[in-house]
């Protein structure tokens, strides 16, 4: 922070007023003229009259450059400057404690405590405070100004009191914009709350089954001291890298009491609530704590951020794209290293940052890492006298930053990258890029959309990145125009969401409506290590906070303005932006669960699998159909599974692919269920089946009912040469040691 001091023989003064300013630039030259003309006529032109202290609280603008050159022109104006935003009550106690006068008038820029000169008075006018609840801004003490009133500075004891009874109702609206995240997230997931016992997310695919899974088999593996980092509970026998999957053991870990005392389903439930309501006010804090708007204009910026269509689209699946409250506050960290003041602190503070989040998403963390990188990029363009200024401390306490990650993280991603079960890259599916539709286009579960449309510029359901939708496109577009002079973070920003979205589009971009492909930037990073790992689509990701930004800022200047036909007209385009990507339904649609065989929920498995065997469920469980986890899950682990869902290596070059690597029995049984003939069987059919089993080292082949289950009946007792056993509601195969 920067404060000037009182100019040479200025000494007491009779009045000093205070104005808390924050991206002010545009009225504040106007204003201090104002004040300027008003205080002279009076308190008189001597130096002895008046002072007026501007307190710049972190502006992004040029609010302070209007200040200066103010203070140049008449020494009676004071400059104090904040190179972060704290809020207009730290703003006003920073003034507040700067002054020279015997009394003291706080006003803002818009001057609604001191404009009405009939009734601006001198220092005998009554004490009181100001309220500024068009932007909504914290109060510094505990009344409001009057028009024409004046504040008395108390006595250091008494303003520690009022600061000790001001600090919950400084902290309401910051509580009521908790509250409204929370109440938005409980009605996101209501329906999956409202039956946790049966209850499945019916766009989650089969990712429930997989999340539950890892909350319940790392509780598993602390309640029992085992390694968390891998298991052989599915993947039969070769295992699964836990590390190598997104088991968010930053918060798989801490919960394991509550997975253990109420069960897996709970504890997503749990994640997914919490975490996306975390996440929004996480940005909300970001925001007014950076671009020192309104906290209204905040909310929503951070409600954007949290529930974009990207995120929302995720939000049934994917909790590593939903919980992202950590990133702001990585954020937030950087930009403290770039002042210089306490490098080895906020580096220290920004590696445990960092550290913490590999553990709950590294894709998320690269993906913001890249963002970061890109608006670093655009700000120096803008602003390079800063960017000099900044860029030595940044490096700095990126070393410090990395020291302590580093040594947190080592071990665990060596055993990610290189122990038992890793994989080394991941191909990308057709359709891992965004068409350019897809950039203006509305989701399929948008209040405007169309899920065909979206289904076919898309991946799946779950991987709609972008989808913005083009009014929220043209929206943002225009805030850029408008604010393109002034404010630098307002360019960084639209060219940083330009740039992700720009590289969404992947290695080759078709032009719509044409044949012709061209270059996508993405071709660059497409070989670089752990970029490999991304799906490119998800870059687009990166653009809702930063339209969440645009939108705050543009948000607070409408609410800035005096009630009347542009403000409205402002609200109306605000409103015409958000509306048609508002999630729909809500809560998130689910279905009834398929249940677990009764042959599993009784108990009677246990005779036919041994311990150190593997249950073989028919077809073998795989990213396409996974309720076996589930059983699993429901037998408290009871035995190992042949088959599985997650991430593993396949072919001797160890390429990632979702789940264990196929094997003859398992390609024939999943071939016959969805409708195929078998193969022609003899005995090296049989003989390969046998092989299959004792790779597996399986215990029973347990055919649940389900669709084509004659024909897996039949091809199985082919080739096992045995008739299978009825047991309760599944036919069973005994293939272990024990077979007699």
């Amino acid at each position: 922070m920067s404060a000037a001091s009182p100019p040479t023989g200025l000494g007491t003064v009779a009045l000093s007023v205070v104005v808390p300013a924050s991206c002010g630039e545009e009225r504040l030259g106007a204003v201090l003229d104002r004040l300027r003309a008003q205080l002279d006529d009076r308190l008189g032109t001597g130096r002895g009259g008046w002072e007026v202290i501007v307190v710049d609280d972190g502006s992004i603008d040029a609010t302070a450059d209007v200040v200066r050159a103010a203070a140049a022109a008449d020494p009676r104006i004071r400059l104090i400057r904040d190179d972060r935003h704290q809020g207009r009550d730290a703003a006003v106690r920073r003034g507040v404690a700067a002054a020279v006068g015997r009394r003291v008038l706080v006003t803002d820029t818009d001057l609604a405590a001191a404009t009405d000169t009939a009734r601006f008075g001198g220092a005998d006018t009554d004490t009181d405070t100001h309220t500024d609840t068009d932007t909504d801004t914290d109060t510094p003490t505990d009344t409001a100004l009057r028009p024409g009133s004046v504040a008395e500075v108390a006595p250091p004891e008494r303003r520690r009191w009022r600061r000790w009874r001001r600090w919950p109702r400084s902290g309401r609206g910051g509580v009521v914009v908790a509250g409204l995240y929370l109440l938005a997230a409980l009605l996101l997931y209501g329906g999956l709350w409202a039956d946790l016992g049966g209850g499945y997310l019916a766009d989650a695919m089969q990712d429930q089954n997989q999340w539950e899974w890892f909350f319940a088999v790392t509780a598993d593996n602390i309640s029992h001291l085992r390694n968390p980092l891998f298991t052989d509970l599915q993947g039969m026998p070769d295992g699964v890298n836990l590390m190598g999957n997104t088991v968010m053991l930053g918060l798989s870990v801490p919960l394991t009491p509550v997975t253990l005392a109420l069960g897996p389903t709970f504890t997503l439930a749990l994640v997914f609530t919490l975490g996306i309501a975390a996440t929004a006010f996480a940005w909300y804090w970001l925001i007014r704590r950076r671009l020192g708007v309104g906290r209204r204009a905040a909310a929503a910026g951070g409600a954007l951020a949290a529930f974009a269509p990207p995120m929302i689209a995720h939000a049934p699946a994917h909790p590593n794209f939903v919980v992202l409250f950590v990133l702001p506050l990585i954020v937030d960290r950087a930009l403290r290293l770039c002042t210089g003041r306490a490098v080895v602190r906020d580096g220290i503070v920004l590696g445990l940052f960092a550290a913490y989040q590999v553990y709950i998403g590294e894709e998320a963390l690269l993906l913001a890492a890249l963002g970061m990188l890109l608006f670093a990029l655009c700000y120096a363009a803008f602003d390079p006298g800063r960017a000099r200024v900044a860029w030595k401390p940044l490096v700095r306490g990126l070393f410090v930053a990395a020291a302590v990650t580093v040594p947190l993280v080592a071990f665990p991603l060596w055993w990610q990258f290189s122990g038992p079960q890793s994989y080394h890259s991941v191909p990308h599916p057709a359709g891992a890029a965004n068409s350019p539709r897809a950039l203006i286009e509305y989701a399929g579960h948008s209040l405007f959309g169309d899920k065909e449309t979206a289904a076919r510029l898309s991946m799946n359901h779950t991987e709609q990145n972008a989808f913005y939708g083009w009014p929220l496109i043209a929206f943002s577009v225009a805030v850029a125009v408008w604010l393109w002079r002034r404010a630098t973070a307002v360019r960084a920003l639209a060219v940083t969401a330009l740039a992700a979205a720009v590289l969404s589009l992947g290695s080759a971009i078709p032009v719509p409506r044409t044949d012709l492909v061209v270059p996508g930037p993405w071709r660059l990073l497409a070989a670089v290590p752990l970029f490999e790992f991304v799906i490119e689509g998800r870059v687009a990701m990166i653009c809702a906070p930063a339209l969440g930004m645009l939108l705050a800022l543009a948000l607070d200047r409408i609410l800035r303005l005096r009630a009347g036909q542009q403000r409205t007209l402002g609200l109306l385009a605000v409103a015409a932006a958000l509306l048609p990507v508002l999630p729909v339904p809500v809560p998130l649609a689910v279905r009834d669960r398929d249940p677990v065989p009764e042959f599993i929920t009784s108990g009677a498995w246990k005779p036919y699998v041994k311990d150190g065997e593997a249950l073989v469920p028919v077809p073998l469980p795989d990213a396409g159909a996974a309720d076996a986890l589930h059983w699993q899950v429901t037998a408290d682990f009871g035995f190992r599974l042949a088959g599985g869902y997650f991430m593993g290596p396949w072919g001797p070059d160890r390429i990632g692919t979702f789940g264990a690597t196929p094997r003859h029995l398992s390609n024939v049984l999943r071939e016959v269920r969805y409708g195929g003939d078998p193969p022609p069987l003899g005995p090296e059919w049989q003989e390969q089946a046998r092989r299959d089993l004792a790779y597996w080292k399986a215990g029973a082949v347990v055919l649940p009912d389900q669709d084509r289950a004659e024909e897996l009946r039949a091809l199985l007792t082919s080739l096992l040469g045995a008739e299978p056993e009825r047991v309760r509601d599944v036919w069973v195969w005994r293939v272990g040691p024990t077979t007699g």
